[in-house]
């Protein structure tokens, strides 16, 4: 997948995030933490930084049940 660098992106990797999610594995899971690490600098490069922080929760609230997720997300510190 080619990296955006516009914010316009997002809609795009939210949708890829919840793609790799929907996939429930491990190696996919990675890819999403990935991909919400891309979508948090291009908020930061359009000086939204504090859009992030709210992103990665509805995330986490989202896919609760999914301990592996949750432990990624937990080692990012969202």
């Amino acid at each position: 997948m080619r990296r955006a660098t516009r914010l316009d992106a997002f809609p795009i990797f939210e949708d890829e995030v919840e793609r790799l999610i929907a996939a429930k594995n491990n190696d996919a899971y990675h890819q999403a933490i990935e991909s919400i690490a891309h979508v948090q600098k291009l908020m930061q490069a359009a000086a939204q930084p504090d859009a992030s922080g709210p992103y990665a929760a509805g995330v986490r609230a989202r896919h609760k049940p999914k301990r592996n997720l949750m432990k990624l997300l937990d080692g990012r510190g969202w």
